[in-house]
């Protein structure tokens, strides 16, 4: 009987730590990759955009901009070239 109340108890904590903790704030910048034996960067998204999903990895500001300026595509919904101002 102790333990069933125990038991419920604990339960009820992992639920309520479950429920108060924050979820991770997204990536400010991704980098979708493709899905071929040999994964290469195909482009480069804000943290937020949906495109290319399941195929990104979060990457740095400066990661972004090295590789727009070396020839990786922008999204297109998403335009980060333009915060980036990379031209």
């Amino acid at each position: 009987m102790h333990r069933r109340i125990a038991e419920a108890e604990q339960r009820e904590r992992e639920a309520t730590r479950q429920a108060t903790a924050r979820p991770l704030p997204p990536p400010a910048w991704t980098m979708q990759m493709n899905v071929s034996a040999d994964p290469r960067p195909v482009a480069v998204h804000h943290g937020q955009c949906t495109v290319g999903q399941p195929h990104i990895r979060p990457i740095t500001r400066r990661a972004a901009i090295e590789a727009l300026t070396a020839g990786v595509e922008a999204c297109a919904l998403c335009r980060p070239d333009r915060e980036l101002q990379i031209d």
